[in-house]
């Protein structure tokens, strides 16, 4: 970790920090996605029901992106998280996964949620803008996200409920993790100097080493 901070910089994403790539490998049937098939080149897999006939299909798919988006419009409850994560995980080759609107921090799901995190060290970019996320559940995230041998590249907080408590665990996190890019924290009523408090210990990650090798995706064929 930095022994003191830098000056305050914007984080890589903050503007373009929500879903990255386009649509592609959508419900009804799940078929799975061809290669090539989104803007950023990722497969992108878009789950509209989060049950284990529909999941089954995502493992077999193996996107590199997976986003919620219930039909029915209801939270992601523990249930339905824990089918999700365990799908997600013997895919073995999801490395974003966007929960955004989900309210999945407002239910039992967000245990399911942090643990698959602390598990997985494949996931690497992280999307729960308009998730519920208090400073209570971002303290159990930051705390879970510093176990890992890996950071994430990106973490979208956007339009939460985050307050000026949160401001210490955030900064934990970015010092743990000066590469690590922090989405959407003005949008939360934390106060003007909260995020800077936190991005002043944000570094490029060209200005530091580089990273031990990251566990490899499964191969997607």
């Amino acid at each position: 970790a930095a022994s003191s901070p830098a000056a305050p910089l914007e984080p890589r994403g903050e503007a373009a920090c929500g879903s990255p790539g386009a649509e592609s490998g959508v419900e009804p049937g799940l078929p799975a996605p061809a290669p090539g098939n989104t803007a950023s080149g990722r497969r992108k897999y878009t789950v509209k029901k989060l049950t284990p006939d529909r999941l089954g299909a995502l493992e077999t798919a193996r996107p590199v992106e997976v986003c919620v988006e219930l039909d029915d419009g209801g939270a992601v409850d523990e249930a339905r998280m824990r089918c999700l994560a365990e799908s997600v995980e013997r895919a073995g080759s999801v490395a974003t996964l966007d929960l955004d609107r989900s309210s999945v921090a407002t239910t039992s799901g967000w245990g399911v949620l942090v643990e698959l995190l602390r598990r997985d060290e494949r996931i690497t970019r992280l999307d729960l803008a308009l998730c519920g996320v208090s400073d209570g559940a971002v303290e159990e995230l930051a705390a879970a996200l510093m176990q890992r041998p890996f950071s994430l590249d990106t973490l979208s907080l956007a339009d939460n409920g985050l307050s000026a408590a949160a401001v210490p665990c955030l900064v934990a996190l970015q010092k743990r993790w000066p590469h690590l890019s922090l989405c959407g924290l003005r949008s939360n009523p934390m106060g003007d100097a909260a995020p800077a408090q936190v991005l002043a210990w944000y570094f490029h990650p060209a200005s530091l080493p580089p990273p031990p090798p990251r566990p490899a995706l499964a191969c997607v064929t």
